[in-house]
C-alpha cells in the first residue's frame, strides 16, 4: 500500500514539473481568459498583452502554462465573477 501512495506522490510531482513546460497557443490561452483569439493577437500586435510569450516553432505564438495560470490567479475576482481592468 505505501508503494502505491509513494507512486501516487511522484507522479503528482512530475505533473507539476511538466505543467511548467507545457505550452498553450492562442486559441488556449483565449478560452482561458474568456475572449476571443482575435482579441489576443491584436493585444500582442499593439504589444499591451499581459502574459509574455515564448518562442514557438515557425510563427506560431506559445504562452507558458505557468505564466497564464499567475496570470489568471492575479485577476481580482469578487462574487464569482472577474472584475474588468
Amino acid at each position: 500500500m505505501t508503494s502505491l501512495k509513494w507512486k501516487a506522490e511522484a507522479t503528482m510531482e512530475s505533473m507539476t514539473r511538466t505543467e511548467e513546460y507545457y505550452l498553450l497557443t492562442v486559441p488556449d490561452v483565449a478560452r482561458r481568459l474568456g475572449i476571443s483569439p482575435r482579441t489576443v493577437y491584436n493585444s500582442l500586435s499593439r504589444g499591451d498583452f499581459p502574459i509574455r510569450r515564448k518562442k514557438g516553432w515557425g510563427r506560431r505564438v506559445q504562452f507558458s502554462n505557468l505564466d497564464v495560470n499567475e496570470y489568471i490567479k492575479s485577476l481580482p475576482y469578487v462574487d464569482g465573477a472577474f472584475l474588468k481592468q
